[in-house]
């Protein structure tokens, strides 16, 4: 893989595709409810269903880490009780975990679970930003407020009834 910028429409197919190998996703944008979303739906992509019952889903946010840099090394390496993948989600990162998040992919295995940051707008000159766009195997995704994903826009047509039986037309909505 090449730099790791996806677009938002192939969200789904790119992590199915990477699964066993794929360290770290970044999901941003000024819609923190479309953020969470997303990343629900990465975790049961990543780990499946059942994961968050069965303890494979750990959560930290970017205060704790800041004041204790350790924690993410510890939550990759701590093999859980119940098997298959597991997800480390960080919360409300932002810049300052750059030099962090940087240095767990350095000791990242594929057997340690996935990074999932989460994080608000990023400009495009943030260095977490940039740091998972050029990392070769880590995925970076902006979702955005005027970005409509398809199922969206065929679940507005059909709340509102109308039917459109060409699919090249939904190409364009």
């Amino acid at each position: 893989m090449d730099k790791m910028k996806i677009q938002t429409t192939n969200f789904e197919n790119s992590i199915k595709n990477n699964l066993n190998s794929i360290p770290l996703i970044l999901i941003h944008g000024p819609n923190q409810s479309k953020i969470r979303n997303k990343c629900d739906q990465a975790v049961e992509l990543l780990c499946g269903g059942s994961a968050v019952e069965e303890m494979r889903v750990n959560k930290l946010n970017e205060s704790l880490l800041l004041k204790d840099p350790q924690k993410i090394f510890e939550k990759l390496k701590t093999v859980g009780f119940f098997p298959g993948r597991q997800a480390l989600i960080i919360e409300n990162a932002t810049d300052k975990l750059t030099k962090i998040i940087t240095d767990a992919l350095i000791s990242w295995s594929k057997a340690d679970p996935t990074i999932i940051l989460l994080s608000g707008s990023l400009k495009t000159n943030s260095s977490l930003r940039k740091m998972v766009e050029k990392h070769p195997i880590a995925s970076c995704f902006a979702f955005y407020e005027e970005q409509l994903e398809t199922k969206e826009v065929e679940k507005i047509i059909s709340s509102l009834n109308f039917k459109i039986d060409d699919q090249n037309i939904m190409k364009f909505l």
